[in-house]
């Protein structure tokens, strides 16, 4: 806040001024004034009166305040706006187009503006809330960039006819990210991926774990512990060129590397980033 600004504050005066427009209240009058100076509002009780500029009076575009014995001034955008002791209001606004509204307007406006209903809020989703695609919520996860994403499982583990029908498939670590989630069209989506670990090098999430976690809620998990069925592929192959694979079993939670080519459970995921 500038001197003037607080000069003006001590003696009662509002001031907020910006690039949209200016305001000034003094008592109960309310004075808008454009960037410009051009256009000037007045909200009042009893009307204003006009006076005559002198160039002294017409020189200045920024906040000046003047307190006087039977007057308070100020002067913005080259705009003065004065008043008297006994309410009365005074504004020289050289080559502007000044207008006059009763007070009673501008509560009006500002009782609408109150009353009008709130933004709705998005709805806070639920992990194993099922999706109008027929996905499952999994939850929202910061990455270690600091970006935020929504993540969905598929609602089956990978069958045959891509997810939708048929016997469950257990598949090695190339075949289900190469002939089956980058092919996929399930639930009407081309962007599935085996689910991150805790080991990815991009800094993802650990989303298996948290499908594992929550594995009551997105249901449908093989827990039965029996090699391979009882084990998920996550995304993350490693050591002399993509030998093992990462996974974990969904019966305890125990993680594992395996070779890529042995066949484990899938359950696809996407995500999508969080917007404001």
């Amino acid at each position: 806040m500038t001197e003037d600004a607080e000069k003006a504050e001590a003696n009662g005066i509002q001031l907020d001024v910006n690039e949209d427009r200016s305001i000034i209240i003094l008592g109960e009058n309310r004075v808008e004034i454009s960037p410009d100076g051009k256009r000037v509002t007045a909200y009042t009780k009893d009307g204003f009166e006009t006076k005559a500029a002198s160039p002294a009076e017409t020189d200045s575009e920024d906040i000046e305040v003047s307190i006087s014995n039977d007057l308070n001034t100020v002067v913005v955008n080259g705009v003065t706006v004065s008043q008297a002791d006994d309410g009365q209001l005074f504004i020289i606004a050289p080559g502007a187009k000044v207008s006059n509204k009763p007070l009673s307007e501008y509560s009006e406006m500002i009782s609408e503006v109150a009353a009008a209903p709130a933004e709705e809020a998005k709805p806070v989703l639920e992990t194993g809330q099922k999706m109008k695609d027929g996905t499952i919520y999994i939850g929202r996860f910061k990455s270690a960039d600091g970006t935020e994403r929504d993540w969905f499982a598929a609602a089956k583990d990978a069958r045959k006819g891509f997810f939708k029908r048929g016997k469950r498939l257990a598949l090695s670590f190339n075949d289900a990210v190469y002939k089956y989630a980058r092919k996929s069209k399930a639930h009407g989506h081309r962007d599935w991926m085996l689910p991150p670990g805790d080991d990815d090098i991009n800094g993802a999430p650990d989303i298996l774990n948290a499908m594992f976690e929550n594995k009551d809620k997105i249901g449908g998990f093989d827990e039965t512990g029996s090699n391979y069925a009882g084990w998920y592929w996550s995304s993350s192959s490693f050591v002399h060129n993509g030998a093992y694979g990462t996974d974990q079993r969904f019966s305890d939670g125990k993680k594992h590397q395996h070779f890529v080519h042995e066949k484990l459970s899938v359950r696809f995921v996407r995500s999508v980033p969080v917007t404001p």
